[in-house]
């Protein structure tokens, strides 16, 4: 019996294309169909053919991205729009200041995802605002499915990092603002969030350890102009260090050679040794010669007292000082990159102060004192400062810390810390100076390990609050852990005031205008009592704004206070942090519950209402309409909590509730 399906069988065929670098592609291309990338590093010998994506029906086939031929395409798919896209993915390339390597990700994610779309009937979905937002509909809905799928099986977090690699592929093609129409009020994929667990006792002491003879051997290298190869000295071992990329040393957690180098001697090979080592049959002329090449190039390197590859280290030492600072004050992304530099940190007298001025954003911008505990802390700080200074070289840069640009090699300019780059030197040492396997040690992990060993110790409260900057009532509220029972209890609080309001939900409709007492942030009264959502000026003593709230108000479980008549909400970072924490929370719990709507219609009443608040914050000025969108990103894209919120959210996670 022959064959029912009269479907046509696809022709593809292989075009013509051109092979272009990074500092090629910002060029403008009649035919950008036609580009294919040529990446320097990482390991990628073959190019990119981002020209394909022009193409709604491109040849399927393993590895494409990797082929060195271009992707054969079916010609009469060629869409005259995606040239637009091209454009934009190009420009992203000539401009970001991520390496090969990072852009090599980027592009093989986003030639997944159009994969993905041209399948599934969404080719349009460059052509215009709405088409994107239906395509970016159906690409959550694909994921949460193949959460719950046994064959296409990912987690939580996977399908999170695909959810925003599309976002990311919108604000490229779209810009910012338009993508934020694009995917309004459709939640990202919530998973569960390790950072709140605390880290082994035995990891803080090794990454202590290793980022202190990183900072200190990589910075007596480089101001010393020591010659490569130079000996590394860790706390376990040593080792030699040459002047590459991937292969400059060998050490417990990297065993990969050059042939041109002996690392265990910290010298060249001989003829004898390259050709041992190379698995090619080359003559002892052959070896030579490749010898001759590795000699001449650490002559030039070692001549350069600013070589790239010198410049590398000094970067890898701010970094590791960075981190031994971040591991003693336990101080959070957001004011690490606003501490400014003074020159009276030079100064002994200052430095015996511990005085490191910063605003603290939830402290409502006052100004606080990182203490580095000892005359130990101290010296690791001034070591900071010269390095830092050798670093700049003259120039002014007014942040403490700070990131280097970067146009290809280093430039001398220098520019604020990003929050999403302060962990990134993890990436550098896993794999080399760290087991690959190791996970990163953030501020609030640091801050919670020293209270339960402080704790555990029987270190006086005072010594400990003071320590953390905040009070003894915090410490115990936010960062002390919770008994099992402690914590059940507080679960039980939290559902039973949602479920209290569940008949009441779906008969109101919320108001458009909430009576709050909304404060500037200057005006505030210190009088008031500090809350997870906000602030209350007279608490233990609820009392409802409106007949039959829909969330009764109740002191114990902190999410009725938006409808108690002693609710304060101060215009300031710290209460627009509280907000949008509590926002978070409640839309993990919706997004993921197992009967969604079941606790869509218990929270749904809060959700708004909390929106409600933020948009009347939001009116009350430029400044604090730009102060709440600053936060809404921080809180709602990179989740980052309240203290409070962060430990709810964790023993909802435990219990279950959340995925």
């Amino acid at each position: 019996m022959g064959s029912m399906n009269n479907e046509p069988k696809l022709s593809f065929i292989e075009r013509d294309t051109i092979v272009v670098t990074r500092k090629e592609i910002g060029q403008d291309f009649l035919h950008p169909e036609k580009v294919r990338l040529q990446l320097s590093d990482g390991g990628r010998k073959n190019p990119i053919d981002i020209g394909a994506f022009a193409y709604t029906v491109r040849q399927p086939q393993e590895n494409s991205h990797l082929s060195h031929l271009p992707t054969k395409v079916c010609e009469d798919s060629f869409k005259l729009s995606r040239r637009d896209l091209l454009n934009s993915i190009h420009d992203y390339v000539a401009t970001t200041l991520n390496r090969d390597t990072t852009v090599g990700t980027r592009l093989r994610d986003f030639a997944n995802i159009l994969q993905w779309i041209d399948s599934s009937g969404f080719s349009d979905a460059f052509d215009s605002e709405s088409q994107s937002r239906e395509a970016y509909k159906a690409w959550k809905a694909e994921l949460k499915h193949r959460i719950q799928s046994a064959e296409a099986k990912i987690t939580p977090k996977t399908a999170n990092e695909k959810q925003r690699e599309l976002i990311k592929l919108f604000e490229i093609y779209w810009g910012t603002d338009k993508t934020k129409e694009i995917i309004r009020e459709i939640p990202i994929i919530k998973f569960k969030r390790k950072e709140g667990e605390v880290p082994e006792e035995r990891n803080v002491r090794f990454a202590t350890k290793t980022f202190l003879n990183l900072a200190r051997g990589l910075k007596h290298f480089v101001m010393s102009n020591e010659s490569f190869p130079f000996l590394l000295k860790m706390p376990d071992y040593e080792c030699y260090v040459f002047p590459s990329n991937s292969n400059s040393c060998i050490t417990p957690y990297l065993r990969e050679e050059l042939f041109s180098y002996n690392y265990l001697e910290g010298r060249l090979s001989t003829a004898e040794e390259y050709k041992l080592k190379c698995p090619r049959n080359i003559s002892l002329k052959e070896a030579q010669r490749e010898l001759d090449k590795a000699h001449n190039n650490l002559l030039k390197v070692n001549n350069d007292p600013r070589n790239i590859n010198r410049l590398n280290y000094a970067s890898l030492a701010i970094q590791s000082y960075m981190q031994l600072f971040i591991l003693m004050t336990g101080i959070h992304r957001t004011e690490l990159r606003q501490l400014k530099y003074d020159e009276s940190f030079t100064l002994e007298s200052d430095l015996l102060k511990n005085d490191f001025r910063a605003v603290k954003m939830r402290a409502g911008e006052r100004e606080v004192a990182y203490h580095l505990g000892n005359r130990k802390g101290l010296e690791i700080f001034k070591e900071y400062i010269q390095l830092r200074n050798w670093l700049l070289n003259g120039v002014n840069c007014p942040y403490l810390f700070f990131t280097i640009d970067r146009n290809g090699s280093y430039t001398d300019s220098y520019s604020q810390l990003k929050s999403d780059n302060i962990y990134r030197v993890y990436r550098s040492v896993r794999g080399k100076f760290f087991p690959h396997s190791f996970k990163i040690i953030t501020a609030s992990q640091v801050r919670k390990y020293k209270t339960l060993v402080w704790n555990e110790l029987n270190v006086a409260q005072e010594v400990i609050a003071d320590s953390l900057n905040h009070t003894i009532k915090t410490n115990h509220k936010y960062y002390a852990v919770s008994s099992p029972e402690k914590q059940q209890e507080e679960f039980g609080l939290f559902f039973e005031s949602a479920k209290a309001a569940a008949t009441k939900i779906l008969e109101r409709k919320p108001s458009q205008k909430i009576p709050l007492k909304i404060i500037d942030g200057d005006t505030k009264s210190s009088e008031n009592t500090n809350i997870a959502s906000g602030h209350c000026d007279d608490f233990q003593h609820p009392e409802a704004m409106e007949d039959a709230p829909p969330i009764e108000p109740n002191c114990m479980s902190q999410i009725g206070c938006l409808y108690c008549e002693h609710y304060v909400c101060h215009a300031d970072q710290e209460d627009i942090h509280k907000l949008y924490s509590l926002l978070y929370v409640i839309e993990a719990v919706r997004e993921m519950a197992t009967d969604f709507n079941h606790s869509d219609s218990l929270l749904l009443e809060l959700n708004i209402r909390i929106k409600q608040v933020l948009v009347q914050i939001s009116e009350k000025s430029e400044r604090i309409k730009l102060l709440v969108e600053n936060v809404r990103e921080d809180v709602m894209e990179h989740g980052i909590l309240t203290p409070f919120w962060e430990f709810r959210l964790e023993r909802y996670e435990q219990m279950g509730v959340v995925v």
